[in-house]
């Protein structure tokens, strides 16, 4: 929610920042519903529509998609 509150504010890089933090919290402990919703994050504050920067929130989010399929949570893969 942080997140997506720096994002309305246009605050895309220390929302970019905090995902980032929050992700590798995530996998460090090996939280993969956790890490889906900041690699959603990621994706979703994503300011720039094209380009390298465009791929990589795709990417992201693509990767978030695959851990709540392979988690079996479908609540979560809809919402990737």
């Amino acid at each position: 929610l942080v997140v997506k509150g720096l994002v309305g504010r246009e605050q895309h890089s220390r929302a970019q920042d905090l995902a980032k933090e929050e992700l590798a919290k995530f996998r460090e402990v090996g939280h993969r519903l956790g890490e889906a919703k900041m690699l959603m994050s990621l994706g979703e504050s994503t300011p720039v529509k094209e380009g390298r920067a465009k791929a990589e929130a795709v990417s992201a989010l693509k990767e978030a998609r695959s851990i709540c399929r392979n988690s079996n949570n479908k609540e979560w893969e809809v919402k990737a």
